[in-house]
């Protein structure tokens, strides 16, 4: 199931990062015009993280079947480190393992990886399903 998913998500991302030219600025005017955008980013933005977690960009993705913000961080922490730290948070706020590296809630989903964008680190992708 893994396998399927990065198959799913590395696509995205590659496309993101090659053809998101979209400022900040853009980026977040996009996400306060729409509600589940909001709901999505703001989910992303409440998800505890540990104290040397620095935002670098967002990223907005979607489909007809959901809408995703991606938060890239940068991080002195190892991955292993950073992924014991969201699994204990999580399991603590209710959210159920899917995988090792995704989660959900309800009609939301939360995933973590390695980032695929240069000078980033880490990268918490936040969805919501229609």
């Amino acid at each position: 199931m893994f396998k399927i998913q990065l198959f799913l998500i590395i696509p995205l991302l590659v496309i993101g990062s090659c053809g998101n030219r979209e400022t900040p600025a853009e980026i977040d005017a996009k996400i306060r015009s729409s509600e589940t955008l909001t709901r999505v980013d703001r989910l992303c933005r409440e998800i505890p993280k540990p104290e040397d977690f620095v935002l670098v960009r967002k990223h907005i993705y979607g489909n007809s079947l959901k809408a995703t913000v991606a938060h890239d961080f940068t991080t002195k922490s190892s991955f292993e480190k950073s992924m014991s730290f969201f699994r204990m948070s999580l399991s603590e706020s209710g959210w159920k393992v899917r995988d090792d590296s995704e989660y959900e809630k309800g009609n939301q989903r939360i995933w973590f990886g390695l980032a695929e964008s240069p000078k980033t680190d880490f990268t918490l992708v936040c969805s919501e399903l229609f």
